[in-house]
């Protein structure tokens, strides 16, 4: 539980950190708007809509830029699992356990590059806005963005704690030289692969049992671990951002008379 709420916590302050130059919010405001965006991210594909929660819980004037904020904080959390999943894909210990699996690292690359042709192509397409959305993300400045990055990659570390403790308590035993690697590529490879609410358990199942199984044969054990954190992590702050999206109005009318 101590973890959960760090967690969220990184996140929160993150959040806090990125939408300040807009406007400053308290640090429960930013634990509202984070489990309100949870709850409408978490049944949209990629969670694309998360922003639509922190955007619900700020005045008017201010959602384009929350909506900014929180894409710019997607990329952040997705540079820093990217950047160290692939360390540990191509450099680390870990790598030897797949043999240096050309059609492995074949597939991850021409996903990669998928992406950077979808996000091209979508700048392409709408180019006004993406200029004008890039004016408004330069305004943020150096010192916000570097305070996003030290909250994402605590919260990054902390998800690796999480994972490795409901591991121990399921029973897994794990080598110590192989854990770092296999909880980085885990993910890694969740983060790639498309999710949606109906199958993101089976995807993060089918994941964790492809990684995990080879130091292990306790598939029950792997699976209650990756349930039990998808439970904490994903469906209890969507309980939560429910209630704080029930209570929208009164949550933004007093934000808004803080500003007035």
């Amino acid at each position: 539980m101590l973890l959960w709420f760090l967690n969220i916590l990184c996140e929160a302050k993150k959040w806090q950190s990125l939408i300040k130059p807009f406007i400053s919010i308290t640090i429960r405001a930013a634990f509202q708007q984070v489990f309100a965006g949870t709850t409408t991210g978490v049944g949209s594909p990629g969670r694309i809509a998360e922003m639509g929660g922190r955007m619900a819980l700020l005045p008017k004037m201010y959602r384009t830029d929350a909506a900014i904020m929180t894409t710019i904080g997607g990329f952040i959390q997705s540079s820093i699992i990217f950047g160290v999943g692939l360390l540990a894909l191509f450099l680390m210990p870990i790598a030897n356990v797949f043999y240096f699996n050309t059609e492995l690292y074949v597939g991850v690359l021409a996903g990669l590059i998928l992406i950077i042709l979808l996000a091209l192509a979508a700048v392409w397409r709408y180019s006004a806005k993406a200029r004008y959305y890039l004016r408004r993300a330069i305004s943020v400045g150096t010192t916000a963005i570097g305070k996003a990055y030290f909250w994402t990659l605590l919260r990054y570390l902390i998800y690796n704690m999480q994972l490795l403790t409901w591991m121990h308590l399921m029973g897994v035993e794990i080598d110590n030289s192989l854990w770092l690697g296999l909880s980085c590529l885990y993910f890694f490879f969740v983060s790639i692969v498309p999710s949606h609410i109906i199958i993101d358990m089976g995807i993060r199942g089918s994941v964790a049992l492809f990684l995990f199984l080879m130091i292990t044969d306790n598939t029950i054990a792997v699976l209650s671990a990756i349930f039990a954190m998808w439970m904490t992590n994903v469906i209890i702050p969507t309980l939560i951002g429910s209630v704080v999206l029930i209570k929208q109005k009164p949550i933004k009318e007093a934000l808004t008379q803080k500003e007035t």
